[in-house]
């Protein structure tokens, strides 16, 4: 039996269920059969179950269906291969790769970037669905990594609808929808593309990056990237305290509690940037080695990974934080510590200081305002 059959028809399956309840995909499947043959035969020889290929084959009924409606869609009748046909070849392609990787079934962030996400940017599916496709999948997995996948989905679309974005926007296309996704995954937490996205909203088209930013249309874009760039923990929107240091954020946690570490943390380093940060700590079993890590933290989000110390950033390489009885002074401003414990490390650069205490498996931010 055909593998497009043996899908379709197999155990489980039921007409009010199948692809006869989206006339546009059924007619579409039919009509690129021997194609989509080979795609699910592929994917089932490497393991993957007919069963999970039927379910997501369904899933696509809906969008397709709201793709076909939409004039960008209309069917080429010369028998060319047209938008729609090049979509549906390209949904296909992606959720049976989804499938087989283990990443569509239930409510993943993959699967809801193509079921819900992509049919909002229409314009940019007909013209490129696979690429646009990748950039929706990609940016999807990193943010419910790294942040909040529903933020930067809104984010994205925002921006990506804009009329400055495409079609009117100079050069590819499709590198300014990567751009918008890459600044929309900043917005939403993945800290760890914080130099991409500032690189690419300086890229983009100044309205579109200002959506994806979530600035005011009328804010002064090279300016305000600018003092972010210098300030990692400045926001145009963020209540100021002008000469008043306090801690902004408290990071990390003892792994049994869902935090990354066995053992206290002591910060012992800055990459310079006022970002990220060098912590260690002590061996989780005995006569082992210390474990390394990096912190990564902005006003947008944190990162905490386990890493090896780099040559250009040994231990101390930048000063550390002067206190006494909690009391300090960070570039310029006076703050008092919330808490009276010891301090087991800490390293200041501008504005910004990471420090560690021996009584917590956090580590904290103190931020000077401005």
């Amino acid at each position: 039996m055909a593998a497009l059959e043996r899908v379709l028809t197999g155990p489980g399956a039921s007409a009010a269920a199948g692809p006869g309840a989206a006339p546009a995909w059924a007619a579409l499947l039919l009509e690129r059969r021997d194609r989509t043959n080979a795609v699910l035969a592929r994917a089932r020889a490497t393991g993957a179950r007919s069963e999970d290929l039927r379910a997501a084959l369904l899933d696509l009924g809906p969008l397709v269906e709201t793709l076909a409606g939409d004039p960008a869609f209309a069917r080429d009748r010369s028998g060319k291969v047209d938008a729609l046909a090049r979509a549906g070849d390209a949904l296909v392609d992606t959720v049976v790769g989804l499938v087989r990787t283990r990443r569509w079934a239930g409510p993943s962030a993959e699967r809801t970037s193509v079921l819900e996400t992509a049919p909002l940017l229409p314009a940019w599916l007909a013209h490129d669905p696979r690429g646009t496709l990748e950039v929706l999948v990609h940016g999807a997995h990193h943010a419910a990594r790294e942040g909040h996948p529903d933020v930067w989905a809104r984010r994205l679309v925002a921006a990506a609808s804009d009329p400055t974005a495409w079609p009117s926007a100079p050069g590819d296309p499709m590198a300014t929808l990567r751009d918008l996704g890459v600044i929309a995954a900043w917005r939403a937490g993945v800290v760890r593309t914080r130099t991409a996205a500032l690189a690419a909203a300086r890229r983009v088209p100044a309205r579109a990056a200002l959506i994806a930013l979530d600035l005011a249309a009328d804010a002064d874009l090279p300016a305000a990237l600018e003092r972010i760039e210098a300030e990692p923990w400045w926001w145009p929107t963020a209540a100021a305290h002008p000469g008043q240091a306090r801690v902004m954020a408290r990071l990390g946690g003892f792994r049994g509690t869902g935090g990354p570490w066995v053992r206290q943390p002591r910060v012992v380093g800055s990459r310079g940037d006022g970002w990220r940060w060098d912590v260690e700590t002590d061996a989780p079993v005995a006569g082992g080695a210390a474990e390394h890590w990096l912190v990564a933290a902005d006003a947008h989000g944190f990162a905490i990974r386990r890493t090896t110390r780099p040559d250009d950033a040994p231990a101390g390489a930048r000063p550390g934080l002067d206190c006494a009885d909690g009391a300090f002074v960070l570039a310029g401003s006076p703050g008092r510590l919330p808490w009276d414990d010891d301090l087991t490390g800490s390293a200041t650069c501008g504005a910004v200081a990471l420090l560690s205490r021996a009584s917590s498996y956090a580590v904290d931010v103190v931020v000077a305002d401005r």
